[in-house]
């Protein structure tokens, strides 16, 4: 599987990290936070709810599941599969209430990245458990016909996959307001 990676433009570099990956989130206090917790409403449906962009987001990936997002496996698929997930879903009668849930675009799902953070690149205690790994987003390359892009939420990095790499999965849908 081919991927071309590229550093998203978030205003800062990655560099002031360390190398060396811990297994828990890493954060840098001087980097003033692109996601805090006042930005999310955590809904009693296992549903988040961004201030910011009034997206509804699934708190767990797919095949996660609990308060914390520790029960089950999160499941790498193929973008096919992956835009599979939410039709199968919604046809099932939905999550939360709604049957509305779809795979996010490329700017919606880079609108979750924390700048602040790495390993995972995300506010972890609005998202526990989310895997330090790559997530499909919905938005094909126009250069590259087997391309989608994809975001990394070990690095905060974005890139593009052959569509048959397997990579996990966050559906939102819109607020409906």
């Amino acid at each position: 599987m081919k991927k071309i990676i590229f550093k998203l433009a978030v205003g800062i570099s990655l560099s002031i990290f360390s190398s060396n990956f811990a297994l828990a989130q890493t954060c840098n206090a001087a980097v003033q936070s692109s996601a805090p917790n006042s930005r999310f409403l955590v809904n009693d449906d296992a549903t988040v709810t961004d201030l910011n962009t009034g997206l509804i987001w699934m708190q767990c990936v797919q095949g996660l599941s609990g308060a914390d997002c520790a029960s089950g496996t999160a499941q790498n698929l193929t973008w096919d599969l992956a835009l599979q997930v939410p039709q199968s879903l919604n046809a099932a009668g939905g999550f939360g209430g709604s049957s509305s849930w779809r795979l996010p675009n490329y700017k919606e799902l880079t609108s979750l990245l924390e700048i602040a953070c790495i390993t995972p690149a995300i506010n972890a205690n609005v998202f526990p458990n989310t895997p330090s790994n790559n997530f499909w987003s919905s938005t094909p390359t126009s250069q590259f016909v087997d391309y989608t892009f994809y975001v990394n939420f070990d690095t905060a990095e974005g890139a593009i996959s052959q569509r048959t790499g397997q990579l996990f999965v966050r559906l939102v849908r819109d607020s409906g307001l």
